[in-house]
């Protein structure tokens, strides 16, 4: 070691006497080359930089060792040998009180030009419970920028430990009110000549791939595009699907029963098919009754409707759909047989008569209703065997 300096009255390295400075050589060892050992509570190193000059230069050519370490012996809530006001415990606090920057200038910079390395320009490790990389972000800067012109990852997070309890790879949490164009999280490309994806999730687990959940009555997705002809959501798939319908490439699911929202809504504007199935079919599941005498349907919960009779005639009220279309019921008579049915007035029949429904024990017919908005036109086909 080339010189050793301890202060135990809060001098340090106070004058220019004090400098350590190598007339002709390098300051070589085996050691640390300078050591400055401060047990006062005042700085152990000040660098009052007031010119356009490099403040502290560090210039590291080894292949091993850390140009800059620090560590840390003491903890509790009597010493704290990293404090200060701009970054309470912090090793290392870089705080600018006033003034700009100019563009390509940082308070903090880290550049690797070693073009054939592989090891990061920056590494943190934290062995702690806190975090590795904490950002607070008070002005309307870019709180974290990364411009990255090789080829490899931009930010590359490697979560090796189990996470639970509101705990995340990659958590982007705001609590203030985000005015309109703005966003929490943006995902952005600009290159009109890339054919990259902008954003791509694999997941190799049995989690969700992408989880959102929404609590309030905006929306939880919103897919907006001006290019044209180009899908502007694709869902797809070269695995064997052969589970249920809940594990469908695409699922769109309403766990509340209380909710009278549609599910799945397409508005289609322009001339195109709003919905275009190429190879496949269209099931849905039924809705399934029993009479009691009366029996209320409601078509928003089904287009298809199963029912068989009970001990009695049935009079049948229609709850209206949110939209027309077409609903079948298919009703099937009772072991005694001999039922009937009596519609809604707002049902309309070929010739202006209902239906006489089959007679027989078990015998079914099926009722097919096209609803205008307003009407139900009903046509029948009787006594199937």
């Amino acid at each position: 070691m080339v010189n050793y300096i301890s202060s135990n009255t809060g001098t340090g390295i106070d004058t220019a006497v004090d400098r350590v400075q190598a007339v002709s050589g390098d300051l070589v060892g085996t050691s640390d080359t300078q050591t400055l050992n401060n047990k006062t509570f005042t700085d152990t190193l000040t660098i009052d930089q007031n010119n356009n000059n490099v403040g502290l230069n560090i210039d590291h050519d080894g292949t091993s060792g850390r140009a800059i370490n620090t560590t840390n012996a003491v903890e509790g809530n009597t010493y704290h040998l990293f404090e200060g006001t701009g970054g309470a415990g912090a090793k290392i606090n870089l705080m600018r009180a006033s003034g700009n920057v100019t563009a390509g200038d940082a308070l903090f910079y880290v550049e690797h030009q070693g073009s054939s390395t592989t090891i990061p320009a920056q590494r943190i490790t934290n062995a702690g419970t806190g975090y590795g990389l904490y950002i607070d972000q008070n002005g309307n800067g870019i709180p974290l920028y990364t411009d990255n012109a090789g080829n490899v990852d931009g930010i590359y997070l490697n979560q090796s430990g189990v996470l639970s309890g509101n705990r995340y790879g990659i958590q982007a949490y705001s609590n203030a009110i985000q005015t309109t164009n703005g966003a929490l999280l943006g995902v952005r490309m600009d290159n009109a000549s890339s054919s990259s994806n902008a954003a791509f999730i694999q997941n190799d687990g049995t989690g969700n791939a992408l989880f959102i959940q929404q609590n309030n009555q905006s929306r939880a997705v919103d897919i907006r595009s001006t290019a044209t002809n180009i899908g502007m959501l694709q869902v797809y798939s070269n695995s064997v699907h052969t589970g249920t319908a809940a594990d469908a490439i695409a699922n769109f699911r309403q766990d509340n029963a209380s909710a009278t929202g549609t599910v799945v809504y397409v508005q289609n504007d322009g001339s195109g098919a709003s919905l275009d199935i190429n190879g496949g079919s269209i099931v849905m599941k039924q809705q399934t009754a029993t009479g009691d005498g009366t029996t209320t349907v409601d078509w928003d919960k089904g287009n298809i409707v199963d029912f068989t009779f009970g001990a009695a005639n049935e009079v049948f009220t229609f709850t209206a759909p949110t939209r027309s279309g077409t609903f079948i019921i298919k009703l099937k008579q009772d072991a005694t047989g001999s039922r009937t049915a009596t519609w809604p007035a707002s049902v309309k029949w070929v010739g202006g008569a209902a239906p006489t429904l089959s007679t027989a024990g078990a015998s079914e017919d099926i009722i097919t209703f096209y609803y205008d908005g307003t009407s139900y036109y009903g046509i029948s086909s009787l006594d199937f065997s």
